[in-house]
Formats: C-alpha cells, sequence, structure tokens
C-alpha cells in the first residue's frame, strides 16, 4: 500500500492544479480507510480470542469487573 500512496502522491505533484489536491487527498484517505480496515479485523479477532480464552478458564466472559 505504501507504493500505492507514493505513486498517488507523485501523480498528484506531477498533474499539479486543483486536480492535484484531490488526487493527493484520496490517496491519503484511500490509505488511511485500508490501515482501519486491517485494526478493526484485528480487534474484532482479539475480543473473539479472548471470549474464548477466558470461557476456556473458567471465568464468566460477560460479567461485569467490580475493579
Amino acid at each position: 500500500m505504501a507504493f500505492a500512496t507514493l505513486a498517488g502522491m507523485l501523480a498528484g505533484a506531477l498533474i499539479g492544479g486543483k486536480a492535484a489536491g484531490a488526487i493527493m487527498t484520496g490517496t491519503v484517505a484511500a490509505n488511511m480507510q485500508q490501515q482501519l480496515n486491517y485494526s478493526r479485523e484485528d480487534e474484532r479477532q482479539a475480543d473473539q480470542l479472548g471470549f474464548k480464552y477466558m470461557s476456556l478458564s473458567g471465568f464468566d466472559p460477560g460479567a461485569w469487573s467490580t475493579c
């Protein structure tokens, strides 16, 4: 993804004008969206594994903490 972002930024710089800003902004936004997608999927997997391991160890994953 870093190569695609670099290519988009370079294309925007070479084109210039109003289109350059739109291309650069779109490239950065697409890169950020891609990173968020991985983060959300990783967080979902961590929650699922945490629930599984708590259940297997005898803890109630649905119970509220008193700490």
